[in-house]
């Protein structure tokens, strides 16, 4: 009779998860998908519309491929973006921005799954497994990183190139020939995707060096080689104002690990940067704890990855150091402080919430540790969620505003739109407007693209871009 009634109560403990996972991911991909649109973003107009008109008059495909290859926007390298945009309008003949939209918010799904890859904890049974992934599943598939969402070069930027570099941190682990090989295209996708992933390259190097595995340590660094030359490949330095700017060795030492801390803990960004360095400072106290209990001679993988996002976290100091605290907390760096959270809590979950031979130290419904966590990522998603959706539909508004303006101009000869003007915009934005106008055109003249029709806006027009 009790085994039945703990058959029960486990089954019943399954279906409460799978509920709360399926409800999770379902919040997050009906705020998101509704929004996507066939618009092009800020980016999208160089490495997508301005791509594919060029690539309509390359003569050959060698040419095609070499234009690919020196496809660049701002500081960074797009070959995968404009790749994809390109292999769409080879199967579609137009350039669809809603289809690409959807396929960079559908990567948090992928990532998802990795994510659960990596959460092994210390137990043989799937049910409390699968109850202790909900706070995880929480901390992630939510909106606080809307930015990096809905945009095609941008959704196709941030998450992919840590997904590739988690991917082949996860199959260097595997220690397989076959598995040595796919984390070489990991590698290679990653790096075709931004140049952040090139940091994954020493951890992957010291991880074949641990495993005395030296011959795949030259054939990784030779990959490594590789994508360096395609990066490298045509590749023009930004403007001063768009790359790093130079400041004093005494200030940088000090600022950067300030500015790390808090991309680390951007998830606080409503408590600004006080808080988000709070909790990037309290993050890094959690895992030298961590790193001294052990866990990650038990969880490598995740140490590793960690690591990655660790080099992420000093690289955009680097690159926003003169910008502002403000800029290191932006929604689109948020996705990395995120991650960092799901990591804590699996380790929460099994120092904590686990005994030592795997079993729940109290039910799940009676501990208060689970019970608050989930209480708090509930709340966190809900209020991310809301301001997510808002940020959602005020950006789409402004973006079929803009479009409508140029397809119904206010008066003959107006240069408003498809971008609209910003209030008190500086001569650079200026200059960017006119270029999206033209490259906008061209687009449209070279049957590249399609945009859809609006009705004619109210004007006047809103100036300020949310």
């Amino acid at each position: 009779m009790l085994a039945k009634s703990s058959s029960t109560s486990s089954s019943h403990s399954t279906w409460l998860a799978w509920v709360g996972l399926a409800a999770t991911l379902a919040a997050f991909l009906g705020c998101t998908l509704p929004y996507a649109i066939n618009i092009p973003t800020l980016d999208d107009y160089d490495c997508g519309l301005d791509f594919l008109v060029k690539l309509t008059h390359q003569p050959t495909a060698w040419a095609k491929v070499l234009l690919l290859l020196s496809t660049q926007n701002n500081e960074y390298k797009t070959i995968l973006q404009s790749g994809l945009f390109w292999l769409q309008y080879a199967l579609f003949g137009k350039l669809n921005f809603r289809l690409s939209m959807i396929i960079g918010d559908l990567f948090p799904v992928v990532f998802g799954l990795l994510l659960w890859k990596l959460f092994t904890p210390r137990t043989s049974s799937p049910a409390i497994r699968l109850a202790l992934s909900v706070p995880a599943a929480l901390l992630f598939f939510q909106l606080n990183y809307a930015e990096a969402l809905n945009s095609p070069m941008t959704a196709l930027f941030h998450l992919p190139a840590v997904l590739f570099a988690f991917l082949a941190i996860f199959l260097l682990n595997d220690g397989s020939g076959a598995a040595f090989a796919w984390s070489i295209v990991a590698l290679l996708l990653g790096t075709a995707t931004a140049t952040s992933a090139f940091l994954v390259v020493p951890i992957g190097v010291v991880m074949l060096v641990l495993s005395k595995r030296y011959a795949r340590v030259v054939v990784w660094v030779l990959f490594f080689g590789l994508a360096l030359v395609v990066c490298r490949f045509h590749y023009h330095s930004p403007p001063l104002s768009l790359s790093a700017v130079h400041v004093s060795l005494l200030k940088g030492l000090i600022l950067k690990p300030v500015f790390a801390l808090a991309v680390l803990g951007s998830a606080a960004w409503p408590l600004r940067a006080p808080g988000a360095c709070a909790l990037g400072l309290a993050l890094v106290i959690f895992n030298l704890y961590l790193l001294r209990r052990g866990y990650f001679r038990r969880h490598p993988v995740i140490g590793y990855c960690e690591a990655f996002l660790l080099f992420i976290a000093m690289g955009i100091a680097q690159i926003r150091l003169t910008l502002g605290f403000e800029t290191s907390i932006a929604s689109r760096y948020r996705m990395y402080s995120d991650i960092l959270l799901v990591f804590a809590w699996f380790a929460i979950a099994e120092e904590f919430v686990l005994t030592s031979d795997g079993k729940l130290r109290a039910p799940l419904r009676r501990n208060r540790l689970y019970v608050t966590v989930m209480v708090l990522a509930v709340l966190n998603a809900a209020v991310c969620d809301y301001k997510g959706h808002k940020f959602f539909k005020a950006r789409y508004e402004y973006w079929t505003t803009g479009v409508a303006a140029y397809q119904h101009p206010e008066f003959p000869g107006s240069t408003v739109g498809p971008v609209l003007p910003l209030v008190g915009e500086d001569i650079q934005r200026k200059l960017t407007d006119v270029h999206c106008r033209k490259v906008f055109g061209e687009a449209i003249a070279a049957g590249v693209y399609a945009p859809p029709q609006y009705p004619r806006p109210t004007y006047p027009l809103p100036l300020q871009r949310p």
